[in-house]
């Protein structure tokens, strides 16, 4: 256990941008054999900070806090949590939550874990503890942390680093806003009705898990057109795995990208929330977006590990 200074401990997780998604759902890598996704993570994280404290001090209304404590057999401390993002905004936020307070705990109790198992334990606590439906991807892409294609296999994940130019980064954060409107419906339900759809999507999912390839090559090779081509289909393919991931307000803003001639994708479950879009107009399209969607500042992560 280790002996908590005035200042304590803090630790932090980032948030992640989903390029392309072909499976990392257990309903969809047992009947497919395996899946695959291309994702990269961003500036924008979630906190976990312990200070001492005689007694427990926390967020009591924090479902995976409170697990996480029983997990640890935490005792004491005073443990405050905040986030750099909106909430089930479809950019892997409780799994960077999760993360963040599984690597501050650790580094309270001294625990040696590897980014992987780091990884497995986020994902036990949001989706077998929390009964919380999705994938694995959020949990490795927030432990693992830059651009990763990943593979997903009934036996286990495969986390694989894309190299990046610097020049092709640089050009690719140019291009590049994430924006947020509020989801009309949770993530956990798109999820659920996508397991639902499951079966009859899976041809909708092989070819998405082509995608993923291609998109982890169009960015070895600095491609940039072909990387943006990519995540649009990706999406187009994405709004026919559920109707509840399209709804009039994300169909309005699409449609306004689109007509300032860029490409835009909402992410995770869609619904709402985080969107990520290219543009080769930056100004103009602020212009065109700033009175319906919120912009962040954010930039892409290139993560060692």
């Amino acid at each position: 256990m280790t002996q908590l200074s005035k200042n304590g401990i803090i630790e932090k997780s980032p948030a992640r941008i989903d390029l392309i998604s072909g499976g990392d759902h257990t309903h969809y890598i047992n009947r497919m054999g395996w899946g695959a996704c291309l994702n990269v993570t961003v500036n924008l994280y979630a906190f976990c900070k312990i200070t001492p404290n005689n007694s427990l001090v926390y967020n009591k209304h924090d479902g995976m806090l409170e697990l996480l404590l029983q997990h640890y057999k935490i005792s004491n401390g005073k443990i405050e949590t905040h986030q750099d993002y909106p909430r089930d905004s479809g950019i892997g936020g409780s799994a960077s939550h999760a993360t963040a307070i599984i690597k501050a705990f650790d580094r309270l109790q001294g625990i040696q874990r590897t980014l992987h198992e780091s990884a497995l334990l986020a994902y036990d606590i949001e989706r077998n503890k929390m009964g919380e439906d999705g994938g694995y991807q959020d949990q490795f892409a927030t432990s693992y942390r830059g651009f990763n294609y990943m593979v997903f296999r009934p036996e286990g994940t495969d986390v694989n680093r894309v190299q990046i130019q610097p020049d092709f980064l640089r050009r690719l954060q140019e291009l590049s806003l994430l924006i947020h409107i509020p989801r009309k419906v949770t993530g956990d339900s798109i999820q659920k009705d996508m397991k639902i759809q499951s079966v009859s999507n899976l041809e909708i999912m092989k070819r998405k898990r082509d995608l993923a390839a291609q998109g982890r090559d169009a960015l070895t090779n600095s491609d940039l057109d072909k990387i943006i081509e990519l995540v649009g289909k990706d999406y187009d393919l994405r709004k026919q795995e559920s109707s509840l991931i399209d709804n009039e307000k994300t169909q309005e803003i699409e449609e306004i990208v689109k007509s300032n001639g860029g490409v835009c994708k909402f992410l995770g479950s869609g619904g709402g929330g985080c969107a990520l879009v290219f543009t080769y107009d930056r100004n103009n399209m602020i212009n065109s977006l700033k009175d319906k969607a919120r912009i962040l500042d954010f930039k892409y992560e290139v993560g060692k590990w």
